[in-house]
């Protein structure tokens, strides 16, 4: 894994969407729904900052010189704290995330000495967003079939009670068979088994 550029405000160091994004192996697209759908949990200042204005203007102008693009018709950007990402990991929670995550507290956040080369596998293609809705597709079939099997296998433990339920008072009929003598006590054997 190689370090992301570093960018810092209010003198801590944060990641772009996009770095952030390119990091946990997903797209800008799923760090804003995630955002989003969990808004309640980040708090301004704490988990991200939210730069606009003026102040967006000159960090557009600052990250152009390292290298890292904001696109142009943006008014707002957010910038994700060491706490900001870890929301996000949570909520992607695949093992890669948390490895980077790990790995970025290490040695982005904290500032440690550099990390040792690990072999990487080579960079993907951001998602479109076709491909993007495709894979929640995918996903969310994935869900309804693994609901569908869970379902399935109640339903059969179900009909193998009733059947061993109805096998036992089957049995218990031939042996009273077998045993008139028995016939006044049938219902107090039912009533055991």
């Amino acid at each position: 894994m190689n370090l992301p550029k570093i960018i810092e405000r209010a003198g801590e160091r944060v990641l772009t969407t996009a770095q952030l994004a390119a990091e946990y192996e997903t797209d800008a697209i799923t760090i804003q729904q995630n955002f989003h759908n969990n808004k309640r949990r980040y708090i301004e200042g704490k988990h991200f900052y939210l730069v606009t204005g003026d102040a967006l203007r000159t960090l557009k102008r600052d990250l152009e010189k390292i290298e890292v693009v904001i696109p142009k018709n943006v008014n707002r950007y957010y910038l994700w704290t060491e706490r900001g990402a870890l929301l996000h990991a949570k909520s992607l929670n695949t093992d890669k995330a948390w490895q980077v995550y790990d790995f970025l507290v290490e040695y982005y956040f904290r500032k440690s000495a550099l990390p040792p080369k690990l072999p990487t596998a080579p960079p993907k293609e951001p998602l479109t967003a076709e491909q993007c809705k495709q894979k929640h597709t995918a996903a969310l079939l994935s869900e309804l079939r693994r609901k569908q099997e869970a379902l399935a296998i109640a339903e059969a433990e179900l009909a193998i009670a009733r059947v061993s339920a109805s096998g036992k008072r089957r049995a218990v009929a031939d042996f009273i068979m077998l045993n008139p003598e028995l016939m006044p006590y049938a219902n107090l054997i039912e009533a055991h088994e």
